[in-house]
């Protein structure tokens, strides 16, 4: 039990450093596309991790022990800048996934926070938007069991 709260905080922490540095890069290529093409080969290198736990994509079929989803995978373009390209997955659903959607609460007037909610299998249609978080390394893997599936959108 330890070790899946240790597994599940790390995760959660991972997808938030995520998120952060997916909105700094967002603000900044707004504001690298109006810099001329020198100044823009001037620009460091982006390095992708080496191991990624989770991936967020649309689900394209769903079967009773597996879903098929097109996965966003990160890359790296010719520059060197980070992208993001479009990859077939298979996700295995094990007796111990976990099938959630994240909600805001409101704790206090004013005062608002994320909240996880287990959801049916039901509430996964084709064309939902999902991330899938496993504990093995998902850059490689075209297959894999994941230990929750989150419903982005609905």
């Amino acid at each position: 039990m330890k070790k899946n709260l240790k597994i599940g905080l790390i995760l959660i922490i991972a997808l938030f450093a995520i998120l952060v540095l997916a909105n700094y890069y967002s603000s900044q290529k707004e504001m690298v596309s109006d810099v001329p093409e020198e100044v823009i080969e001037e620009l460091p290198k982006v390095t992708l991790p080496k191991v990624i736990y989770n991936l967020s994509g649309t689900i394209q079929e769903i079967q009773e022990n597996y879903f098929i989803f097109a996965a966003r995978v990160p890359m790296l373009d010719e520059k060197g800048q980070q992208i993001q390209k479009e990859e077939i997955r298979k996700v295995l659903i094990t007796p111990a996934t976990r099938f959630v959607v994240m909600t805001i609460v409101e704790v206090e007037p004013g005062i608002r926070r994320p909240e996880e909610k287990e959801v049916p299998l039901e509430d996964f249609k084709i064309g939902s938007n999902i991330e899938v978080i496993s504990s093995k390394n998902l850059f490689v893997a075209e297959e894999f069991e994941a230990i929750k599936i989150r419903l982005i959108s609905r």
